[in-house]
């Protein structure tokens, strides 16, 4: 702690430009704010030899992370970047670092920053090409991160490993509410894993995994998975590769059951009457009669969780009002 200040940053930046052994530096609580950052950005984007720098409370700000950020896609030898404490969010708990290029290393570098940071709550990084090590960085980092409430990372081809890594941390992270992973490149294998996770999650209200390369088979793995999830509101699926059915009815039914409902107990009951509703109208011809005989298990496998008379009448109107063909199969129960 010196307060070498901005003037100082700047001067130290100089000499380190031609600097070839030094490998850490510590600027911890030195008050070098943005334009010490920025100096300081400009000079590691040509140093190949400092590895690790510590710019605990700086003061930098969201101008001066950004100018490290963009520093990141240049720099080939930097392994650790502390930024905490350094009011990165002062617009609102926001840092958008969207489209800088930043690729795996700079997102190991943020990661570091985000396993201690404590007031950042939103954090774009579309467009950065972090793929999959990146993104199992982040995973990493957000099991143990306590603020963030918002993750884009749209847009920067991670694939099923990066995007498993990432559902996995859901089973650990209790604050993230927003997550979007739109525009990736991850598959059935992805999809199912956040399928997973969904089960057990109980923070997350928006999960954007639009225009991947999921298809029918990744799709069919929510299903059961909301049935059981009472707070995801928005699931984002869509896909050229998606039918318009599933895209456009099933999963939209059971996310806005969540977001009207106020009790877990609510919306699972909800979802049992809507199942029901799903079997006894199956549209394939061959399947309707094992639909049926599968709406009629699913009902007397429910029937004694749901204690209100109003409940369990709603759950046999559903059966015998649908079809003729429901009306008799339920006259069988």
């Amino acid at each position: 702690t010196n307060n070498i200040g901005p003037n100082g940053a700047r001067a130290l930046a100089g000499m380190l430009s031609d600097n070839s052994t030094l490998t850490e530096i510590n600027l911890n609580t030195n008050n070098i704010g943005p334009n010490g950052a920025r100096a300081l950005a400009g000079m590691l984007s040509d140093n190949s030899t400092l590895t690790e720098i510590n710019l605990n409370t700086n003061n930098i700000g969201p101008n001066g992370a950004r100018a490290l950020a963009g520093m990141l896609s240049d720099n080939s030898t930097l392994t650790s970047l502390n930024l905490n404490a350094n009011a990165i969010d002062d617009a609102g708990g926001d840092l958008d670092l969207c489209a800088n290029n930043i690729d795996p290393d700079g997102a190991r570098a943020l990661a570091g920053m985000l396993s201690d940071n404590s007031t950042l709550t939103s954090l774009n990084l579309n467009a950065n090409a972090i793929d999959d090590a990146g993104g199992a960085a982040l995973a990493d980092s957000l099991r143990t991160n306590s603020a963030l409430t918002s993750l884009n990372l749209s847009g920067n081809y991670v694939g099923d490993a990066g995007s498993t890594a990432l559902a996995g941390m859901l089973s650990d992270n209790s604050t993230l509410t927003k997550l979007d992973l739109s525009d990736n490149r991850f598959g059935v294998a992805g999809a199912t894993a956040f399928a997973d996770s969904l089960r057990t999650n109980s923070t997350l209200t928006s999960l954007n995994l639009s225009h991947n390369d999921i298809s029918d088979a990744g799709v069919t793995s929510f299903a059961d998975a909301l049935h059981t999830n009472s707070t995801l509101t928005y699931l984002g699926l869509y896909s050229d590769n998606i039918t318009d059915f599933i895209q456009n009815n099933k999963f939209w039914e059971l996310t806005k059951i969540n977001a009207r409902t106020n009790s877990r107990e609510g919306a699972r009951r909800q979802k049992i009457i809507l199942r029901i509703k799903w079997m006894v109208n199956a549209e394939d011809e061959d399947e309707a009669g094992a639909q049926y005989e599968a709406a009629i298990a699913l009902a007397l496998e429910e029937i004694g969780s749901l204690p209100e008379p109003e409940h369990r009448r709603e759950l046999f109107h559903t059966l015998l009002g649908s079809t003729g063909r429901g009306k008799d199969v339920a006259a069988s129960v």
